[in-house]
């Protein structure tokens, strides 16, 4: 009978081992897979973080190449709209220079005449 609950006591603590076995054997493979969880997110993370800023900086580049289009777009407009408005005022001098010349010539004339009729009607 002793040699039987001998037998039993040293199976109930082959058990018992095996059991902690087991349990440890499972803590580590939960700190494995975990462990491998933590790399896996800190490089979709880091990936992720990447592409983010990538991106931020292919749409900085967008943002710069466009402004540069608008100024370079802007100063040729300025550029036309001066030179209209010189071409105008250029019309405008000539145009008022022509005038002038008229009435001069007109009022030269109006002279002769004047004279002309101050003459006859003296004599």
């Amino acid at each position: 009978m002793q040699l039987a609950h001998n037998t039993e006591v040293k199976v109930f603590l082959q058990k018992l081992k095996l059991l902690e076995y087991e349990e440890e054997k499972a803590n580590m493979s939960i700190e494995k897979d975990g462990d491998e969880a933590k790399v896996k997110e800190n490089k979709y993370y880091e990936d992720r973080m990447k592409d983010m800023k990538k991106k931020k900086q292919d749409l900085k580049k967008d943002l710069v190449d466009e402004e540069k289009k608008h100024i370079e777009k802007t100063e040729i407009t300025e550029q036309d709209h001066k030179r209209k408005e010189a071409f105008m005022v250029e019309g405008h001098e000539n145009q008022l220079y022509e005038m002038e010349k008229d009435y001069e010539a007109k009022l030269a004339r109006m002279k002769e005449e004047l004279e002309l009729k101050q003459r006859v009607e003296v004599h």
